[in-house]
Formats: structure tokens, sequence, C-alpha cells
């Protein structure tokens, strides 16, 4: 991850879908802007979600409260890492992974881990608000507090990793440099 640079795009979210089973939002910008599935969404003030279907001049993007999202984090303050599932609400995601004896506290923030590499490493994603240590259970259940305006937010930016130049050598289907 060193040396990789990010460019930002603006876009403008149309329309907002908190069905209890799918939490999506389509903004202005589609193929005709760059966009690509996959991308990583942002707000000023954390992950907002990914872009997850791309049509000429808007797209979907799959917010992180959403059921179905997994999200690779770490703690900012113990540098562990985890996963933060959505909920089907915006008003928290669960970390469910976190093993009990665990250095973790509310007001820990979140952010992203770079694993997986949809979402740029070390953007915030929340902030913690509870943890539950069961008696007898494996791992603690955390509750993260999205930082992002999921649900109220209008603008927000699409995440582009620039290509460095000596990345930038065209590749054959099979992974070989041409010379």
């Amino acid at each position: 991850t060193e040396g990789r640079s990010y460019a930002f795009r603006f876009a403008e979210m149309q329309r907002v879908d908190l069905d209890p089973f799918a939490h999506k939002v389509w903004i202005d910008r589609g193929t005709d802007d760059g966009v690509v599935i996959g991308q990583a969404v942002i707000d000023g003030l954390g992950i907002v979600g990914q872009v997850e279907d791309v049509h000429r001049h808007f797209s979907t993007v799959r917010l992180i409260s959403d059921p179905d999202h997994a999200l690779p984090v770490q703690i900012n303050r113990t540098g562990l890492r985890t996963v933060a599932y959505g909920t089907g609400q915006t008003s928290h995601l669960l970390m469910p992974n976190v093993p009990q004896q665990a250095d973790v506290s509310p007001g820990d923030i979140i952010v992203t881990s770079g694993l997986g590499d949809r979402f740029p490493p070390g953007f915030p994603v929340g902030e913690v608000i509870s943890v539950n240590r069961d008696r007898g259970e494996t791992f603690a259940s955390v509750f993260v507090r999205p930082l992002a305006a999921l649900d109220r937010g209008r603008e927000v930016l699409l995440v582009e990793l620039q290509q460095d130049d000596e990345d930038s050598a065209p590749e054959t289907p099979d992974g070989v440099n041409e010379s």
C-alpha cells in the first residue's frame, strides 16, 4: 500500500432506499464518468459503501449498513483487524469476531484495513459504541456507529486508485508483460 495515491470524484445522491434487506443509494455518476463496480464511496466523515451496479449516467451504491455488506477494518488504537458487518440499520455496524480478551473500548475509532483491495487503508469507518462480553463466549459483540452520513448525506466522493507509472506496463491476459 506504500506509494499509492487516490483521486476523488464528486457525486450526488439521487435516491436512498433503506429497505430492511437492502441499503442502497443511487448516485448521479456512471460509466460515462469512469465509475466501476466495487469502487469505494466516502463522504467527508467516513466510508459510505461501494458501487454495486453501474449504468451510463448513474450507479447504485451498497451502503456499509446493508445486512449483506462486510467491510475489512481495524481498530485504529490497537491495530486489531476484524470485519464490520452491516446490520440493516444505519445507526450501527456489528463486529462479531473480536476475541473476548481483545483491547477494545467505547470511543475507539475503526478504520479500513485495506485488506480485500476494495477500500483504501486508514479511512474512517465508525466509532465503537458498546462492547458486549458474554461469559462463556469466545467472541465479544462490538457495536460501531458509522461516521458517514449514510441516510442523510447528499454529496459523496468516489475513490479512484491512481496507477503508478511503473505499474502501467501493459499486461497480456496471462499476466506476462510484453516486451
